[in-house]
């Protein structure tokens, strides 16, 4: 045996990659919109913040619909309430706002982090507990 310790070099440049050493399997998942594979999986970016496909895919859906800034707050605040480990803080930041700009396609006017951020904060402060 050598004692010499093996150097092993990852060169990634873009998209999403996991090194996942333990692994029995691994899955890719390709999410659909209007017959055609989202853009940069950006469905799947959701993953970074919920576990359950099943949720990333109703929230996918429920972001969808949106028509304005405010709806999307408000969906947001599903979210934060039904996902453990999400915060509203972490909703708010820049990552989490670009991927909803991504998703919430149907908002035409006020599709901007700030705009959106201000819409989270407002759906927070006014949600039902």
């Amino acid at each position: 045996m050598s004692d010499e310790k093996a150097n092993i070099v990852f060169n990634i440049s873009g998209g999403n990659n996991q090194v996942l050493p333990n692994a029995t399997h691994a899955e890719q998942h390709f999410h659909f919109h209007n017959g055609e594979v989202e853009p940069s999986g950006v469905a799947s970016r959701l993953a970074i913040y919920i576990n359950k496909v099943e949720d990333q895919q109703r929230f996918t859906a429920l972001l969808r619909t949106c028509h304005s800034a405010a709806e999307v707050g408000r969906v947001v605040v599903t979210i934060v309430q039904e996902v453990s480990g999400l915060t509203i803080d972490t909703a708010k930041t820049e990552p989490f706002i670009t991927i909803l700009l991504s998703l919430a396609t149907g908002v035409i006017k006020g599709a901007t982090i700030p705009n959106f951020r201000k819409a989270i904060e407002n759906a927070w402060f006014n949600r039902k507990d």
